[in-house]
This record gives C-alpha cells, structure tokens and sequence, in this order.
C-alpha cells in the first residue's frame, strides 16, 4: 500500500431480519453519505469517508444502544 485511502469501514449485524431495522438504519446512513454492501440478510459492511466517520458511528451507536444491531469497526484511516 503507497497511501491510505482515508475512508473508514464498519460492520453491522442485525439479529432479527433487517426487514423490521435495515430500511430506517440504511437511510440514516445514506442521508450522510455512506456507502453500504449487505453480505447476508443480517450483515453489511457501511464505508465512509474519513471525514463523516464519527456521524456514522454515532448513528450506529445510537441504533446499538436501541437493541436493533451490534457493530464494529474495520481498520481505521490513516
């Protein structure tokens, strides 16, 4: 790798189908920008730029704390 890309990436897993939560979550992570590639009903993987990192991950956050995902970081920018 020469350079970074400067963008972050995170996963998040829904126990339930991301029927009842993925539409509201995947539009609050649109709305800032993020890009996202769902790998199973229950899994996706959201990339962001370095910059709108913290937003996603206090969207997350905020949906974690609700009880509808859990979450985790990939490798950060650097």
């Amino acid at each position: 790798m020469t350079r970074s890309s400067g963008r972050y990436v995170f996963r998040a897993y829904f126990a339930r189908q991301r029927a009842q939560f993925g539409p509201e979550v995947a539009a609050s992570l649109r709305q800032v920008g993020a890009l996202m590639e769902w790998s199973s009903p229950q899994l996706v993987a959201i990339d962001i730029e370095g910059g709108r990192a913290q937003i996603v991950a206090d969207i997350l956050h905020g949906f974690a704390e609700a009880g509808r995902l859990v979450y985790e970081t990939g490798k950060t920018a650097r």
